[in-house]
């Protein structure tokens, strides 16, 4: 039996090729990182050594003149016309020595010629002395080359000095030199600045320094005498150097922070080259941002996988980096573990990359998103013990949230803030700060003033500044919060609770039937922990996420079971970050959505147009169109539909997302105003008949949009409607079948017509009940008129659905409930069974607005009405499946309103 020795020996001869792994290639195809300035990084080519890369810059590659190893490949190089090289040095006119002769260099220091004593000129011997080998020798090069074997020219010829036209690559032209001269330069400009160049320590280093900080503080004496610790032996002078330099993780943290500044503000531009100029865990998280937002702002179909890779990058990162600053167990020179901060980083990372896939809105994008955040569960279980042992009790809400750094300190505007707005020790402070008891508002408790957030590293993304003074409720000791001291402890509190908040929210929104698929990874998730971690993210402050998704809830709810709070919160943040970040498009967004949740719809539409206005200083395209979007949607409730279409038709030109849904709602919207002006029915028409085209464009992953879908499918039921009513061959005509705006019935997803005025509600009431069959006594009834424009059950629901929804906006109940019971009836023998769904949603809404509406209603009539609505959203989550078009958007918005409804039973004391 042969042993392992002679296998590998008998295998080792085989001819047949070496299969490489996947792995194994991309590491041999790795190139080192150019680090140095950004012009040398530019004039560098990965596939020319060092030195043909410094001899094309024009530089010399090594101090050493002395050339080792053999030469190299001359590089052949497309030649143009070649430079003519400079007359050589004119020699100095003193004489030469006897015997001696002269180097003549150019002004590179390249040697050129060689001046020796014309053969005339005889040697002047000085009286009384002679050479010391007799006569001079023949010192020239012809006779020295005779005594040299042909096979060893090549290598004497080594370390010879080149003439000018001969020295470098071969061929190089104009251009090329040119280019050289241009670098260099830079370089010499550069080095004539005087910038001192900013020293970066190393991960390892930094851990080091940490070690040895903890152990003798600032003497510097003690650190260099320390041999257990001091394993470099490195003097005082070389470690007072490394502690002067600003330590690595807090010189990048402030740096990726200014770098989000620049984000919130519009600068994206100058945000992604403040983050492109380092390699650390932050700044590659900044890139994943930044690349999430222009995708996620937008829908951005085309950038997602940009921000897939960035993400991916950015979770690598900051793996890598919280590997490198791991210290051996005990020896910790923090509070926290060394290197939590980058692990805050990789899971904040990753749950940013599950949300990238969740952007599509399908099933199957839900369960990516599942799959990313399976990885961050177990880190954020971990960090939420290590950094809250005590829970988030002791942080409580925003108004009582213990400040994240040691100096002066700010609070909610409206929280805290006087009538004058200036914080005095006698103003005192709003009952929302000063009465707390474990978190609720109800009983006063003792408050002692503490620390704001300094602005670190993932509160930039989420955080508002005012200007007053925090209060924090005194807690037993055995509960209370730990105040984080300086931007690296902020970081590892604010980012834990950021990323611990988020992940709940994320899990928690998602549709019932992917929690289902998913239960048995055994996650749990609670939304009310969720926003609460989100508020200590800030500390005191509120931040971007909240004010989302206080957006989210008043216009998707339906229902608030305090709407005067949410409304309160929204503008208190809003009127914070505005100071703040006045460029910011998102804030300028926030802004006209609270003006038309609170029913101030040309109010909206003045800010939106503001905000899109060319005079705006800074231009973020992905927010730019979020804008165009949210004024599309508003002129459309507000019933100016030409303007609308136009604003539709203008998101075509800012993003990628689906042109046809854009293209379908445009074509909708002149359809409404075709009736009185028939040329908009040509524009209609142009409009429908360019969508199959848009439709038919590839798709990321080959998946169609859940909206476009839809699109789809109408198209095709009114194609066949139109033959039934005109005849074989006539379906490309089908848009004089059309007499329900496409628009309206589309717009019942977004729920837009719940936040519009009575007054255009009615009109809305007007043209629906115009149309024939006319509405009768019984609206799920038929007249028996001929040929009538709703010829179809489908389009007889939809009315109805719609006329339910507007009488609820003008407030007759009555009349609301009629119609929306109507809708369910005729489930059966409708194609599109989203209509029973979103009835029996809307059914639940109008259950707690009702009640909600009569004055002093008591508790037994709430509780019937959660009753009530509870049994309509059971319903309507029952209908949820694949066969029922954009039912995932309505499961998000059933999960919503559940937990609306059971805010109210605990604030009526019903739970």
């Amino acid at each position: 039996m042969a042993n392992p020795r002679q296998r590998r020996k008998s295998r080792s001869g085989s001819h047949s090729a070496v299969k490489q792994s996947r792995r194994a290639k991309k590491n041999l195809r790795k190139h080192p990182a150019i680090k140095g300035p950004k012009a040398l990084q530019d004039a560098w080519d990965k596939k020319k050594t060092v030195k043909q890369n410094y001899e094309a810059i024009g530089l010399v590659h090594s101090l050493n003149p002395v050339a080792q190893g053999g030469t190299e490949k001359t590089l052949i190089v497309p030649a143009s016309e070649p430079e003519p090289s400079p007359a050589p040095t004119s020699a100095p006119s003193n004489p030469l020595p006897v015997g001696r002769g002269r180097i003549i260099r150019d002004e590179n220091g390249v040697v050129i010629g060689v001046e020796l004593p014309t053969e005339t000129e005889t040697p002047v011997v000085q009286q009384g002395k002679k050479e010391v080998w007799g006569e001079p020798m023949d010192d020239s090069d012809d006779e020295a080359d005779k005594m040299i074997s042909p096979e060893a020219s090549n290598w004497v010829k080594i370390g010879k000095g080149t003439p000018k036209e001969e020295s470098g690559p071969s061929g190089l032209g104009i251009s090329q030199k040119k280019k050289g001269k241009e670098v260099v330069g830079a370089l010499e400009k550069l080095s004539a600045s005087g910038v001192k160049t900013q020293r970066h320590a190393s991960m390892h280093e930094v851990v080091w320094l940490k070690e040895l900080v903890a152990v003798h503080g600032t003497d510097i004496g003690a650190m260099a005498h320390d041999l257990k610790r001091n394993v470099w032996q490195k003097t005082p002078g070389e470690i007072k150097r490394a502690m002067a330099s600003p330590e690595a993780t807090l010189q990048d943290l402030t740096a990726a922070s200014n770098g989000f500044k620049l984000l919130l503000n519009d600068d994206v531009d100058g945000a992604k080259k403040l983050f492109g100029e380092g390699d650390s865990a932050f700044h590659l998280l900044g890139l994943g941002v930044v690349d999430f937002l222009k995708a996620a702002l937008g829908m951005e179909e085309d950038l997602m996988p940009g921000a897939v890779k960035s993400l991916t990058d950015a979770e690598a990162g900051s793996k890598a980096a919280a590997k490198a600053a791991r210290l051996p167990k005990g020896s910790a020179p923090s509070r926290y573990p060394v290197g939590m901060e980058h692990e805050i980083c990789q899971a904040d990372a990753t749950v940013l990359l599950g949300l990238t896939q969740a952007l599509s809105e399908s099933y199957m994008g839900y369960l990516q998103c599942m799959y990313s955040l399976n990885s961050a569960h177990g880190k954020f279980s971990k960090m939420y013990k290590q950094v809250f042992p005590h829970g988030l009790g002791s942080y409580g809400t925003p108004a009582q949230t213990p400040s994240v750094s040691r100096r002066t300190s700010t609070l909610n505007v409206a929280a805290s803030m006087p009538a004058s707005g200036i914080q005095t020790p006698g103003s005192g402070v709003s009952s929302a700060a000063s009465s707390i008891v474990n978190g609720k508002s109800g009983a006063s408790t003792p408050v002692i003033p503490v620390s704001k957030p300094s602005g670190g590293f993932l509160s930039r993304l989420t955080s508002k500044v005012t200007q007053s003074t925090p209060t924090l409720p005194v807690t037993p000791a055995d509960n209370a919060a730990t105040v984080p001291e300086g931007p690296i402890e902020e970081l590892i509190v604010a980012g834990a609770a950021f990323g611990y908040g988020l992940f709940n929210l994320v899990f928690s929104l998602l549709p019932n039937k992917v929690k289902k698929v998913v239960g048995f990874l055994g996650y749990q998730s609670d939304r009310r922990l969720g926003l609460e971690a989100l508020h200590v993210a800030a500390g005191v402050e509120n931040d971007l996420v909240l004010m989302t998704y206080n957006g989210v809830i008043l216009l998707l709810t339906g229902w608030q079971a305090d709407e005067e709070r949410i409304v309160r919160q929204y503008r208190e943040m809003l009127i914070s970050v505005e100071g703040k970040y006045p460029h910011g498009s998102l804030w300028i967004l926030n802004r006209a959505k609270l003006e038309r949740m609170t029913g101030h719809p040309n109010k909206a539409i003045e800010i939106l147009r503001e905000g899109l206005s060319p005079l705006r200083p800074m231009k973020f395209q992905q927010a730019d169109a979020l804008l165009m979007f949210e004024l599309a949607w508003t002129l459309l409730a507000d019933r100016q539909y030409e303007d609308a279409a136009q604003s539709f038709l203008k998101i075509i030109e800012m993003n990628t997302w689906s042109h046809a849904t854009y293209t379908y709602i445009a074509a909708g919207c002149y359809l409404a105003l075709a009736k009185d002006q028939p040329e908009f029915k040509v524009k209609a028409r142009a409009l429908l008949d360019s969508i199959p085209k848009l439709l038919d464009r590839k798709k990321i992953g080959g998946k169609d949009l859940p909206t476009e879908v839809f699109i789809q499918k109408k198209i095709d039921f009114y194609k066949r409607k139109h033959v039934r009513r005109a005849g074989p061959g006539t379906e490309s005509d089908y848009i004089d079948s059309i007499f329900l705006s496409p628009a309206e019935e589309l717009a019942i997803f977004w729920n837009t017509h719940s936040r519009i005025t009575p007054t255009i509600a009615q009109a809305h009431i007007d043209i629906l009940v115009a149309l024939s069959p006319p509405v009768i006594s019984a609206p799920n009834s038929s007249g028996g008129e001929q040929n009538p424009e709703l010829d179809t059950v489908d389009e007889l629901v939809v009315r109805d659905l719609l006329l339910g929804i507007l009488y609820r906006v003008t407030g007759d109940y009555a009349l609301s409930r009629k119609y929306l019971e109507a809708v369910p009836l005729r489930e059966s023998e409708v194609e599109g069974k989203w209509t029973a769904q979103v009835a029996k949603f809307e059914l639940a809404v109008l259950d707690l607005r009702q009640v909600a509406h009569e004055p002093n209603s008591a508790r037994d009539k709430w509780q019937a009405a959660f009753k009530a609505a509870g049994t309509h959203l059971d319903q309507a989550a029952a209908r949820s499946n694949a066969n029922v078009d954009l039912s995932s958007r309505l499961d998000s918005r059933i999960m919503l309103l559940r937990d609306e409804i059971e805010a109210k039973s605990l604030a009526l004391g019903l739970k």
